[in-house]
């Protein structure tokens, strides 16, 4: 995806492919590649057991919610933000794959969701670069571990988070250390 841009408020842009699906614009870097006004919301939906959501730059909207699900990994690079004042934020990979996905944030992609709550889920590992929201943040991965892709961000800043893992969150022995949190609350699992 180059381009998808809605220029009226409360438009949806809805995605749905047989495939990877990469949203780069190829000639500018660091620039929002997919964006809706008001409630209009944005939903990016790779099928199939190798497809995967890659984002190359950045996605928002201003209240509607922002849903990214993918059969396979979601990985995003440096300029793979998503932003929106108030929309909630769903990021789902390995909806149908049967095999391990992961969840991969590069150090320094920021995913602020305003007022809107944060949700993550997968069966592989989740690496986080920076998660922002004045709610909540949930992020769940039913076999992996939690990870720090660095600290270019502190991973979540949330009033309250919730993180579950089955083979640990954060890492102290690694490179990146364990997770930087800002919260008034975590529950940890």
């Amino acid at each position: 995806i180059f381009d998808a841009q809605q220029a009226s408020a409360d438009q949806n842009i809805v995605v749905v492919a047989g495939g990877t699906i990469t949203v780069s614009e190829l000639t500018v870097a660091a620039v929002t590649v997919i964006s809706t006004l008001g409630t209009g919301t944005i939903l990016l939906d790779a099928n199939g057991e190798a497809s995967d959501i890659v984002l190359n730059d950045a996605i928002s909207s201003v209240n509607g919610s922002i849903s990214l699900t993918a059969d396979n990994d979601i990985t995003t690079n440096l300029d793979g933000d998503i932003t929106s004042t108030s929309g909630t934020l769903t990021v789902t990979a390995d909806v149908s794959s049967g095999s391990v996905s992961v969840i991969t944030m590069a150090d320094g992609a920021l995913w602020n969701a305003g007022s809107g709550v944060i949700d993550l889920d997968t069966d592989g590992n989740i690496t986080l670069g920076g998660l922002q929201t004045s709610t909540e943040v949930q992020v769940t991965t039913t076999a992996g571990a939690i990870l720090d892709a660095g600290d270019a961000h502190p991973d979540i800043t949330a009033n309250s988070a919730a993180l579950r893992a089955e083979s640990g969150i954060g890492d102290a022995g690694g490179a990146n250390g364990g997770l930087e949190t800002v919260t008034s609350g975590a529950a940890l699992t």
